[in-house]
């Protein structure tokens, strides 16, 4: 009896033992991975600021081949309109002679520029997507995304404050691995300053 009493005893301390070391071991685990995550989306962000600070060196041929790719997804954008398109955001400057005409961009052009410059800034383009959540984890890639998105904005001149904050968080809210381009554009266009207008407009 005195045995099986010195037991119980034994496994009651063990587990007050555990009960008190477990939850500071459980802090540290998950405050380790936030900061892991953190670290990685930072680098991430850092990456792909550097690349879209400078020109993109593109040839024709595979502008061609990206072209031909995505038409089937962008019928109202004829193939002149795409290279053109293509050519004046290879640089990470605003082309439009004036960002405050109001008139926005049409979904399939925004849609096309943030496609393209996946493909420019993200090893394997919108392909590439899920090699760079392996890599770099989820919350990384759309910190990623995010960037390359407002870079579209800023290169297509309709970049607003407003806007910024909108593509910070647009990739919760949209599938990343599916015409991320187009998901983009419409997501937007649902909440921007005249919804559902086929156009992304960053001011009233």
């Amino acid at each position: 009896m005195k045995k099986i009493k010195h037991i119980l005893i034994t496994l009651a301390t063990a587990i007050l033992l555990i009960a008190d070391i477990a939850p500071p071991i459980v802090y540290a685990n998950e405050t380790n991975k936030i900061v892991n995550e953190q670290q990685e989306i930072q680098k991430a962000v850092d990456e792909i600021d550097e690349k879209l600070s400078q020109p993109i060196n593109i040839s024709e041929a595979e502008l061609n081949a990206r072209i031909s790719e995505a038409k089937e997804r962008y019928p109202d954008l004829t193939e002149e309109r795409m290279k053109e398109l293509a050519y004046q955001t290879l640089t990470p400057y605003s082309y439009r002679a004036s960002v405050w005409d109001g008139k926005g961009v049409t979904l399939s052009e925004f849609a096309w520029v943030v496609e393209n410059l996946i493909a420019s800034a993200i090893s394997g383009g919108v392909a590439g997507i899920g090699n760079l959540v392996k890599k770099r984890g989820l919350a990384a890639a759309r910190a990623t995304l995010s960037r390359v998105a407002k870079n579209a904005a800023i290169r297509l001149g309709i970049y607003s404050n407003w806007l910024g904050v909108i593509l910070d968080r647009a990739f919760d809210y949209i599938n990343i691995f599916y015409n991320v381009g187009y998901g983009l554009a419409k997501y937007v266009d649902s909440i921007d300053f005249h919804k559902n207008n086929g156009r992304i407009n960053a001011w009233p």
